[in-house]
């Protein structure tokens, strides 16, 4: 009946009666009646009405007329939550020209199994599928056509139907597999049906083996994947270090299994999950990668390093020459740092993604003396790849110093430094003071340094006035005391011996690296000397001048003499350096008015005088004037005898002034 040519009229025997009741003859096929008018069907089929099933995820359309199976378009049906489709709130199914679940109960109705993608997006939507008050259907005239390829009449925008019949979903979800990878962190669930991640409760999760269990707990993000019956669960650190930490779990797929009870999750219909148990892994990554430091803090006050890394490490993998701690970065590296040494400790449990690090004195000092912790915006550290490693021996991965972490916190030292103890060398004017941190030499005033020779400052004082530094920022730290100090020191009472040497000083004195001032010792209270050496050196005679003029010879020694051991007999002045001829030695006669010190003038007597003018040529210029002088001419204030000066090695004069007054006779 496509066109008059092959549409032909048969009627069997009977099938028609006249008004007196006689029926018709038979018109066989041979015999059929061309049709002598024919139009063909142009009316388009309409929906009658149609049902959805979400649990069997079965739509059945009926129709007034008969259509074309093969004709028929999913992406002409478009679910939505009203009448008028808004924005956001409708579902169009997806186009397949397979549609693999298409059949006819008759021509008049279709049933489609909907497919597993389509219905759990309409199973996800909050509106869609949840009532019939919130479930309509837009339908396009690309839907299907009718036996005749007439097009299907559109359910058309704000004309939506609702259904006649809705059957809700009440099938459990169920866990068909899972997948671990310990490197992300990443569990992924695979369900039956789409699941709705906001009632996943991670917390009745359990990961197992023969041996070890974890019950996992919140996790640190949860991810529905672009399958709405698949969710990616990244596990929280605490987590995944405490299946690293199972030494029986998950150490390949064989030895991991998954738990889940009913209130593990549920569908978007609140269908708690079919609970499930000893489930085993689909695929498996083990941990490869190397641990990252995340962050560090440090507190130069107590002397503790923190390292945070992104997962459990084996703390007694830990090389500590590894660690490097800078100040401020520059294109090269750090302006100045340190290297820890081996002298440091971890004080942390045994494997920990938190480990604790004991700073030595000797690391923390060199720490401070390198300019390193002063401040959180320019404390940087650098790891190599051989610091540490994971539980499963992966190094890690290596801080480069373009980018190495910066300080996350940093207490900076506020701790006042103290005098631990000091040394006093009397034979070398060498004191070595030794605090209880580093100090900054620039910042130590050697002029508020009082010595003491009791405890109490009752007795005798010295105030210091300069001194050259011997060592640079440290925690021991060595003055070489000036020679006006050193020789001050000597004439006085103080340090004379160990008992009578005691230390005091302002906080003014000296300040650490980081700026704070160093506790003060009190005079009243002065610090005891810890190791003193008392002068052992002999003293020498440096130089002499002789004035015959004003009759004094001027003696310059290198420490201070006491002027009361001084036995001018012992000098003599003879005319040559080496094979003198003529000699003549002073007298106790000539004497001295100078107090103790280095330099001692001494009055030359008439005698003496005379008996060096008797001879010719002696004392007559700085050819003919060099001295000798035994070891019993001085001693200095620790007792040591001067080196003497012997007849063959004559000390010549440095300055010479010739008599120049005329005799006068005194007497006749």
């Amino acid at each position: 009946a496509a066109s008059a040519l092959d549409t032909m009229l048969m009627v069997a025997a009977g099938a028609i009666r006249d008004t007196s009741n006689v029926p018709s003859i038979d018109i066989p096929v041979s015999s059929s009646i061309p049709v002598t008018q024919f139009a063909l069907d142009i009316t388009p089929a309409e929906l009658l009405g149609y049902s959805l099933d979400l649990d069997s995820g079965e739509l059945v359309l009926t129709f007034n007329d008969a259509v074309s199976v093969g004709s028929f378009r999913g992406d002409a049906l478009t679910f939505q939550s009203s009448p008028s489709s808004l924005p956001g709130q409708h579902i169009t199914l997806s186009r397949d020209d397979t549609y693999p679940s298409v059949t006819a109960r008759d021509s008049f109705v279709l049933s489609i199994t909907i497919s597993e993608p389509d219905l759990n997006r309409i199973k996800q939507d909050e509106l869609i599928g949840k009532s019939p008050t919130t479930t309509y259907l837009r339908l396009a005239a690309s839907l299907i056509d009718d036996v005749n390829d007439v097009d299907f009449r559109a359910v058309t925008d704000g004309q939506a139907l609702p259904p006649d019949v809705l059957i809700l979903d009440v099938t459990r979800p169920e866990l068909y597999f899972y997948s671990l990878d310990l490197n992300t962190g990443a569990l992924l669930l695979t369900f039956s049906e789409a699941v709705d991640p906001s009632t996943l409760q991670t917390e009745n999760i359990v990961l197992s083996s023969l041996s070890d269990s974890v019950r996992l707990t919140t996790p640190s993000m949860v991810q529905p994947s672009a399958a709405d019956s698949i969710i990616s669960v990244v596990l929280s650190s605490q987590d995944t270090n405490s299946i690293k930490l199972s030494p029986g779990l998950a150490n390949s797929i064989s030895d991991v299994f998954l738990e889940a009870t009913s209130n593990a999750v549920s569908d978007t219909f609140s269908n708690p999950l079919l609970p499930v148990s000893d489930l085993s892994p689909t695929g498996f990554i083990s941990d490869s990668t190397g641990p990252i430091l995340l962050q560090f803090d440090l507190d130069m006050n107590t002397g503790v390093l923190i390292l945070s890394f992104d997962e459990v490490i084996l703390t007694s993998s830990l090389q500590l020459t590894e660690i490097t701690l800078g100040d401020r970065r520059s294109i090269l590296g750090f302006i100045s740092s340190h290297s820890l040494t081996q002298t440091s400790s971890v004080t942390s449990p045994t494997n920990t993604d938190v480990l604790s690090v004991s700073l030595s004195r000797t690391d923390l000092d060199s720490i401070k003396i390198a300019g390193v912790g002063l401040y959180a915006h320019s404390t940087f550290i650098s790891l190599t790849n051989l610091t540490v490693m994971d539980l499963n021996g992966n190094p890690n991965q290596r801080t480069e110093i373009a980018s190495e972490p910066r300080v996350f916190t940093i207490t900076p030292d506020s701790t006042a430094p103290s005098l631990s103890s000091y040394d006093l060398d009397m034979d070398t004017g060498v004191m070595t003071f030794s605090f209880s941190e580093t100090i900054s030499v620039a910042s130590f005033s050697p002029a508020l340094l009082r010595l003491q020779s009791d405890q109490f400052g009752i007795q005798s004082s010295i105030t210091l006035s300069e001194g050259v530094f011997l060592d640079t920022d440290g925690p021991t730290v060595r003055l070489q005391l000036s020679t006006g100090d050193f020789n001050r020191l000597r004439i006085s009472l103080v340090a004379r011996a160990k008992t009578s040497t005691y230390i005091s000083f302002p906080s003014s004195l000296v300040q650490d690296t980081a700026g704070v001032a160093i506790n003060l010792i009190q005079s009243t209270f002065a610090l005891f000397v810890d190791n003193f050496t008392p002068d052992v050196t002999n003293p020498e005679l440096l130089m002499f001048s002789l004035d015959l003029q004003a009759r004094t010879l001027s003696l310059v020694f290198t420490e201070a003499i006491q002027v009361s051991s001084l036995s001018i007999n012992q000098f003599s002045i003879q005319d040559r350096q080496l094979t003198p001829s003529q000699t003549f030695s002073f007298t106790s006669s000539s004497s001295t008015q100078s107090g103790d010190g280095t330099d001692i003038s001494i009055d030359v007597s008439n005698g003496d005088f005379n008996g060096i003018s008797f001879f010719d040529p002696l004392g007559t210029s700085i050819e003919d004037t060099f001295l000798i002088v035994t070891s019993n001419g001085a001693q200095d204030f620790a007792g040591n005898n001067i080196v003497p000066i012997l007849s063959i090695f004559g000390l010549r004069v440095e300055n010479h002034s010739l008599d120049r007054t005329s005799p006068m006779l005194t007497s006749a």
